[in-house]
Formats: C-alpha cells, sequence, structure tokens
C-alpha cells in the first residue's frame, strides 16, 4: 500500500491497493453418440449367422487428468428382448472377449482381436472402455463401438431391443 500526502492545503491525498483476480475453471465432460440408434440386420442359418454396425462415441473434457468412458446396460437386464423372446449376451468380457456363440449379442472395439465380442454388463456394474491422462482434443476423442448379435433360425423373427449406457466421468 502507498500512501502519500501532505498537510497543506489543496494537496490531495492518495492510497492505493493492488488486488488479485483469481478465475478457477472447473473440469466441464461432455459424451455423444453419433447414432442414437444401431441397427443391426441379420438374416439367420441354422448354425447361426452375424451380423453387426457401429457409430461413434464422442468425449470432450478440458480435464488435466483426462477423463475414463464407461459403458453398460441402462437396467440390470442384459439380454436383447422382444415380449418374453430374448437373445442373451456373449460370454465373453471386457478383459477377455470372445468370437459370438449362436444366439448371442455384444460390442467389440478396436482394442479387441478380430471378430472378438465382449457381454454387455449390468447397469450396477459399468465397463471402462477408455481411460485417458490428458485432456481430450479438439472436438473430442472418438471411441468405434461395434455391436454384433449372432443369430440362428432357433430364435423367433422380429427386433429385440436393450438401450445402453455411455458415462464419460472426468479423472
Amino acid at each position: 500500500m502507498t500512501r502519500s500526502g501532505s498537510s497543506e492545503a489543496g494537496i490531495a491525498a492518495t492510497e492505493t491497493v493492488n488486488s488479485t483476480i483469481r478465475v478457477h475453471v472447473n473440469s466441464a465432460i461432455t459424451v455423444g453418440v453419433s447414432a442414437a440408434t444401431v441397427d443391426i440386420n441379420v438374416t439367420p442359418t441354422a448354425a447361426g449367422a452375424t451380423a453387426s454396425a457401429a457409430h461413434n462415441v464422442t468425449v470432450g473434457t478440458n480435464n488435466a487428468s483426462g477423463y475414463k468412458l464407461q459403458l453398460a446396460s441402462s437396467t440390470a437386464a442384459t439380454t436383447l428382448e422382444k415380449g418374453s423372446d430374448t437373445i442373451p449376451a456373449a460370454a465373453g468380457s471386457f478383459a477377455t472377449p470372445a468370437v459370438l456363440t449362436t444366439d448371442t449379442w455384444g460390442y467389440r472395439i478396436d482394442s479387441f482381436a478380430a471378430n472378438q465380442y465382449a457381454g454387455i454388463t449390468a447397469n450396477t456394474a459399468p465397463v471402462t472402455l477408455k481411460n485417458t491422462t490428458t485432456p481430450s482434443i479438439a472436438g473430442g476423442d472418438i471411441t468405434a463401438v461395434t455391436w454384433g448379435a449372432n443369430v440362428s433360425t432357433a430364435t423367433p423373427n422380429g427386433t429385440y431391443t436393450r438401450e445402453v449406457t455411455y458415462t464419460a466421468v472426468t479423472n
């Protein structure tokens, strides 16, 4: 603090003070998908036929420590459903993906070996698809997720569905 002044008439007294302005920038994160619905069209065979379709999941964050991208069923159920008819989730896991067996469905990401899938987990046990240690690139980081189903003629025709949830969490 600086003070100056005089006791003489006509001379003004002054005082100055410095102040620090701080802006606290909080972490922000966004997640989005390139398609809200992924349609897989498969024509079954007696031994089972596999078909797949994909979409991209984009995560953006300014968090210096990066983020986790998680995936799970939106409920405790993991089967594809059409009324009382179901297609079970694949037996493979994120840690140990496997080829789809007959009448199962699952997901794969680029780090899996060719034709290897994991079964979706319940909403209480999400899997981490990606874990980064730096902020995302401008426009966000893209993770391609391919969904596949192997269906035999033992499965009644129709549209089977399951809603899944992608969650992005800052580290």
